[in-house]
């Protein structure tokens, strides 16, 4: 019976805390949203710059279906996690290594997931076809990078 008593009181705890999961708000929103994998063949496409032309190829097809409003790439889906990576910001001296998370994604990831930008600016298809790097961060390395700095020049962000 204390055992019975036991689980019932465990199982209760765990699917209060995957409702209190669900409810925490990671800036994107999921509802009406799908997602899936695909794996290319490796022999088809070798290079980055092969995968990245049938992603721009692909989006637009995938855009036109019936019912999508919206169609986007990325390598890895938040917030899973991505590739570990070193950074620079231009004009930020520092003496530690900086180290993040990349994922690499098309300019259209942002507006699809409806990142909600609480400052700077999204990448646009300009920025895509210019190949700049721009890169989006969160509030976690906003705060580590400009640690002990009085104020940040948000046009870095550009740069990183």
């Amino acid at each position: 019976m204390a055992l019975s008593l036991l689980l019932l009181s465990g199982a209760g705890l765990l699917m209060r805390s995957f409702l209190a999961e669900r409810q925490v708000d990671i800036g994107i929103s999921t509802g009406q949203l799908l997602t899936t994998q695909l794996s290319l063949p490796p022999k088809q496409y070798k290079t980055t710059e092969s995968q990245a032309r049938f992603l721009r190829d692909l989006l637009p097809r995938l855009q036109n279906l019936p019912g999508v409003m919206s169609a986007a790439g990325a390598l890895t889906f938040p917030p899973s996690g991505g590739l570990p990576s070193d950074f620079d910001v231009a004009g930020l001296t520092h003496s530690e290594r900086w180290k993040g998370d990349m994922v690499p994604c098309s300019w259209q990831f942002f507006e699809t997931v409806r990142l909600r930008l609480l400052a700077g600016r999204l990448p646009t298809a300009a920025d895509e076809d210019r190949k700049l790097k721009i890169a989006v961060i969160n509030q976690t390395m906003l705060r580590s990078i400009s640690a002990g700095r009085n104020r940040w020049d948000a046009s870095s962000i550009s740069k990183l």
